[in-house]
């Protein structure tokens, strides 16, 4: 069974991201903060937008402190910039606790992490916020 963590934004689970964190802001890099996982070798982070138009859309991936490349074809964090008019998109904020250290180039992309993860996350934990232009 995995454990549960606890993810902290600094938007509290399913409010609105602040302006400042998305593309009609300066788009600054959100601290995100969890409970730790005494038996934790390695963390790992991603965000997905999951009501993108074209499916799962990753704005941050992070593997210790190796950053992923996004959907937008950057490295780290690229904030929330759903089209204008569109519902509120729900951005999920996920943080894995891992049981042993692995390791990935910077710039690897989400099947990649998840590939590395696979049979060893030993807690998990999500915050979801929302985000409409």
């Amino acid at each position: 069974m995995i454990a549960a963590l606890v993810v902290l934004a600094p938007w509290a689970a399913g409010a609105t991201i602040p302006r400042r964190y998305t593309c009609d802001g300066a788009g600054a890099r959100p601290a995100i903060t969890w409970t730790r996982e005494p038996r934790a070798a390695e963390y790992a982070l991603e965000v997905v937008d999951v009501d993108a138009p074209g499916g799962r859309f990753v704005h941050w991936l992070e593997l210790g402190t190796v950053q992923g490349r996004n959907s937008f074809g950057r490295l780290g964090w690229s904030g929330p910039c759903p089209p204008p008019g569109d519902k509120p998109h729900r951005y999920v904020t996920t943080v894995y606790a891992l049981d042993r250290r692995v390791r990935l180039a910077a710039g690897f992309d989400e099947a990649q992490l998840l590939r590395v993860m696979r049979g060893n996350v030993l807690a998990r934990g999500s915050l979801v916020g929302r985000y409409r232009r």
